[in-house]
């Protein structure tokens, strides 16, 4: 039977794959690029072989690519930009990117489980970001002190008490946080100060509501922090990479909550959008 927690908005997983699963494990999740930044050895040859054979490398720039493979004598190795290599593999390029800890699958579980029929080839899949995480690595802007820092850089300049705080687990950091910031409002006495601090708990409660954000409960038996799930950070992953990390899955949103998930995502990019611009 599976594990479920006391409010059963968690349960474990099932042995083949479903819509909710929650993975642990760290994905780097790249954003869209119009910069085409091509990693190939100093000689032009395809990315894959820097790692195979420990070359030297060097990132092109499309013109300098293409310039380079005109003036030399190539070998199949020497793939036109964007060209697999003759064992297969894409083209390795960089681009900016994000590092997660968590991820939750939001493809419909008949299109990935297999059970009655072959499951399809891609997935879709959505980071989870957790609160501490969003404390300590995103920028927030502060109007009153006109400043952009990190939450945590906030409570670092401003607020008492902050001994150990970034060294306590995710479980952990988000109370103690809390506590800090109420009691920083409390005894600070700068107008702007206190204006900024209810700015943070406004900026937090806001992950709470838009239409674009699903939040997760945390849950220690899980070892799931307080989280949320970012409906515009949509990636599509091969269904066989989520199969061989099957094994990384160490929840699944349960019934009627999953049903609420997938209502909500669905709904989110079905809907008739208003020309009123989104918080990012």
């Amino acid at each position: 039977m599976a594990k479920t927690n006391n409010d059963s908005f968690y349960t474990s997983p099932d042995e083949h794959l479903e819509q909710g699963d929650i993975f642990k494990v760290e994905i780097v999740a790249p954003a869209a690029d119009e910069v085409q930044r091509i990693f190939r050895t100093k000689d032009g040859r395809h990315g894959s072989v820097v790692f195979e054979e420990n070359c030297d490398a060097i990132v092109f720039s499309r013109t300098e690519l293409d310039s380079l493979l005109d003036s030399i004598s190539q070998t199949p190795l020497h793939t036109k930009p964007f060209g697999r290599s003759p064992d297969g593999q894409e083209e390795m390029v960089v681009v900016f990117s994000r590092l997660f800890r968590f991820f939750i699958i939001a493809t419909q579980t008949c299109d990935i489980c297999g059970i009655d029929k072959t499951p399809s080839e891609w997935a879709t899949i959505l980071p989870v970001i957790t609160l501490a995480d969003l404390c300590k690595t995103e920028p927030v802007p502060f109007g009153r002190t006109n400043q952009v820092l990190t939450i945590q850089g906030f409570v670092n300049k401003y607020c008492e008490g902050i001994e150990g705080l970034e060294d306590l687990s995710d479980m952990e950091y988000v109370p103690e946080l809390k506590k800090i910031v109420n009691q920083c409002s409390k005894s600070h006495s700068s107008r702007d100060v206190q204006q900024d601090i209810r700015h943070i708990r406004n900026y937090l409660s806001d992950y709470h509501k838009p239409l674009f954000i699903f939040s997760l409960p945390p849950d220690s038996g899980f070892g799931l922090p307080e989280s949320y799930v970012d409906f515009t950070s949509a990636f599509t992953v091969p269904t066989s990479k989520l199969l061989a990390l099957r094994d990384c899955r160490f929840a699944k949103i349960t019934d009627p909550y999953r049903i609420d998930f997938a209502q909500k995502f669905g709904s989110f990019f079905s809907r008739v959008a208003l020309p009123k611009q989104m918080k990012p």
